[in-house]
């Protein structure tokens, strides 16, 4: 009789199921950022289009961190009872200039002293619509579904390919890398609604001259070699740090740090700007 052989497996770990919460449109901050004049808003996110603050389904929703809330004087307890205490919304239009953001805070910290990156530190990605708002329908309520676990499908709405395996950021949308791409206008959404970008992690880290390049970004930051001295606030703050190599060790581990923790999930199948993919909605920070 032949030997067998046979290995102990302990039951499989159980699956991850779809996570849903429930949370409210952030009107306030929408029409805030609609009534307040157009040079107080950014300039690449400026719009007229009172569609731009609807929210659809398979769109990614975010926060506005509570440090913030200052500028568009929430209150602190809420319009009513059934005030849903997660506020969202899906695009940045006619979002604040970043020093109106700055002198909020008061403060600059490593990792936010550009204009882009004071805005991202603005704001917090929560998940995927699963419910639509529309902006202009005064009588809804104003209550959505969020997904914040599990497969889903969203649209990719940067200007890179992404592909099935990889890690999946979101990014402030580069309207100068939109002009002459690829990118496809997602069918239903306004052509100047202003959603923020999905991309692969590792686009962001490339090394070359590429929109969202990590790299190329430090480097203008921080001039190496035969590079001139950099002027920018960036530049100086690592200059100064530089006598203290801990400090700017740890200057650059913030801002590298920084980037992971807006990741999202891991692509589970492909596609090209302007189409929609499958991803499995996790943190890998």
């Amino acid at each position: 009789m032949a030997q067998t052989y046979t290995a102990y497996q302990s039951a499989p770990v159980t699956q991850q199921a779809v996570v849903t919460v429930n949370a409210g449109f952030d009107r306030l901050f929408c029409n805030f950022r609609k009534a307040q004049d157009l040079t107080k808003a950014n300039s690449s996110y400026r719009s007229t289009d009172d569609h731009c603050y609807s929210i659809q389904q398979r769109e990614l929703v975010f926060r506005l961190k509570p440090k913030f809330e200052r500028l568009i004087n929430r209150p602190s307890t809420g319009n009513g009872v059934n005030d849903m205490t997660l506020k969202v919304f899906s695009s940045v239009n006619m979002f604040p200039e970043h020093t109106r953001l700055r002198n909020v805070v008061n403060k600059l910290v490593p990792t936010a002293v550009s204009a882009a990156a004071i805005l991202r530190d603005a704001i917090t990605f929560v998940g995927v619509a699963a419910t639509p708002v529309d902006y202009l329908n005064q009588n809804q309520k104003d209550n959505l579904a969020v997904q914040v676990a599990g497969s889903c499908t969203i649209w990719n709405t940067g200007t890179k390919v992404i592909r099935p395996g990889q890690k999946i950021v979101w990014e402030l949308p580069n309207v100068t890398a939109m002009v002459g791409s690829k990118r496809k206008n997602i069918q239903g959404e306004p052509l100047d609604k202003f959603l923020l970008a999905t991309m692969p992690l590792e686009s962001v880290y490339a090394d070359g001259k590429q929109a969202y390049d990590f790299v190329d970004g430090l480097m203008q930051m921080h001039p190496h070699g035969t590079h001139a001295v950099g002027t920018s606030e960036e530049a100086k703050l690592l200059d100064s740090l530089m006598g203290a190599h801990d400090d700017y060790l740890r200057a650059v581990i913030s801002m590298y740090e920084e980037v992971r923790t807006r990741v999202i999930g891991v692509a589970l199948s492909g596609a090209s700007p302007g189409e929609s993919f499958d991803i499995m909605l996790c943190s890998f920070h």
